[in-house]
Formats: C-alpha cells, sequence, structure tokens
C-alpha cells in the first residue's frame, strides 16, 4: 500500500517594506516579506497546521533572509507591519481534523443507533 504524507507549505500574505537598510546591500530600498503557513498532510489532505515563517528578500539585491536570522532594524521594520501579526490560518489547513471528527463522531453515533437497535428488538 502507497501512503502519501509529508509537510507542505502555503502562501499566508506578501507585504512591501518601505526603505528599509539591507545587511546586504546596504542601501534604502523597499523589502518583499512573505509569511508562509506549514501543515501536515496524509494523501494531500490537510490534517495538522505545523507552523509558520517568515521570508525578507532585498528586491535590489535580490537577497533573501530567513526569520529567524533578521538584523534588529530589519525586525523591527518587519513587526511595525501588523498584517503580519494579524494574519490568521486558513481554515482549510486543518481541514483533515474535521473530518477525523467527523468520522469519529459518525462511528459513535453509528454505534448506539446499533446497540438501541439491538436492544429494542429482543
Amino acid at each position: 500500500m502507497i501512503f502519501i504524507f509529508g509537510i507542505k507549505r502555503n502562501l499566508l500574505v506578501r507585504d512591501l517594506l518601505q526603505t528599509c537598510e539591507c545587511p546586504n546591500c546596504h542601501k534604502d530600498n523597499n523589502m518583499m516579506v512573505t509569511k508562509y503557513g506549514s501543515y501536515f498532510h496524509v494523501f494531500f489532505v490537510p490534517i495538522i497546521p505545523v507552523g509558520s515563517s517568515l521570508e525578507v528578500q532585498c528586491l535590489y539585491c535580490q537577497k533573501m533572509y530567513d526569520g529567524q536570522y533578521l538584523s534588529p532594524t530589519l525586525l523591527e521594520a518587519v513587526q511595525k507591519k501588523s498584517i503580519l501579526n494579524q494574519t490568521k490560518r486558513p481554515i482549510w489547513h486543518s481541514l483533515g481534523c474535521f473530518v477525523i471528527l467527523g468520522l469519529i463522531f459518525l462511528i459513535v453515533i453509528l454505534f448506539f443507533v446499533a446497540l438501541f437497535k439491538v436492544k429494542y428488538d429482543n
């Protein structure tokens, strides 16, 4: 039996930072901030949200920075963008949890229906 599973990440929000200094080229220019959400999937159905990540890219020199290793000034500029802090994860990242809970609920209901049917048939 083939079992397909893994972790996938999707774009949550992308925003532009105005006039920030790039640590690589040391120029004041625009930087693109991208926030991704990651989730664990089985057969391409999202089951559990895993986390989120942040990337910042200088639009002049095209250098990419991981959100964990930002300079203090760049980190402060990113934190000022309220849209990044208010970004919510889409409900479909937890779709598999809802499907599994629904199946468990259905099995429990069918069990009690069968139990009562056996009890009242006698």
